[in-house]
């Protein structure tokens, strides 16, 4: 029983150190994987998408790390989380805000890299909040505070530290000013939640339409 029993402790001793990555300083993207990287891209009609620096990661100097994704109206919206007993911050808030609203009246999503935000206690749950109500309030008829935020944050980067949240509400509305619908915004989009990745990649599926448990309602392509 022994060896099991080191084993076990070992693993348990390596589940709980924080799990840090080494991003890379120039996210210019090598030659030999450029080929991954297309060039044009067909992107959903009525989103728009604009990024941000925030230095959320301190050696991160220059590149954007805040995404904002936005719909030109409100919109439904739907989560698959994960099923993990330690959800993260964001996780939460974001799962909550659906319920709230019943998956529907969203205006986007807001995303940091450089810290996941995860295992950060109440005040991550607050960091993350402030996050959606820093973005709700970029957009015209932003809900009341007392309500359910319109936005859904992710983040993702290093594990059990807390995100620098005034570098990161600064950046938010310039992300909100960046917006647009090219090729490049939404490469742009690819590259800011990079974190250990060596070059942005990104992938669509096109459809004639899609329909989904709403009755009586088609959304087409």
């Amino acid at each position: 029983m022994a060896p099991k029993t080191f084993s076990l402790k070992r693993a348990l001793s390596a589940a709980f150190q924080i799990r840090s990555y080494s991003a890379p300083t120039d996210r210019t993207i090598p030659a030999a994987k450029q080929k991954y990287v297309p060039n044009t891209g067909t992107y959903p009609k009525g989103f728009l998408v604009g990024t941000s620096h925030a230095g959320v990661k301190a050696s991160n100097t220059s590149n954007d790390d805040i995404t904002m994704i936005a719909s030109e109206r409100l919109c439904a919206a739907g989560g698959v989380f994960t099923k993990n007993v330690f959800r993260a911050a964001p996780v939460q808030v974001s799962r909550q805000s659906l319920e709230a609203r019943g998956g529907d009246g969203f205006r986007g999503v807001i995303v940091n890299s450089g810290c996941a935000n995860a295992v950060t206690g109440k005040l991550g749950l607050e960091h993350a909040a402030t996050m959606a109500r820093e973005t709700d309030r970029c957009f015209d008829n932003a809900p009341a505070e007392e309500a359910p935020p319109q936005t859904l944050v992710m983040s993702t980067g290093v594990i059990g530290q807390r995100i620098p949240i005034d570098k990161i509400t600064t950046a938010i509305p310039k992300a909100h000013q960046a917006l647009g619908s090219s090729h490049e915004h939404w490469l742009n989009a690819a590259k800011a939640i990079c974190t250990t990745d060596t070059f942005p990649n990104w992938s669509h599926e096109l459809s004639a339409c899609h329909r989904i448990p709403t009755p009586s309602t088609v959304y087409p392509a």
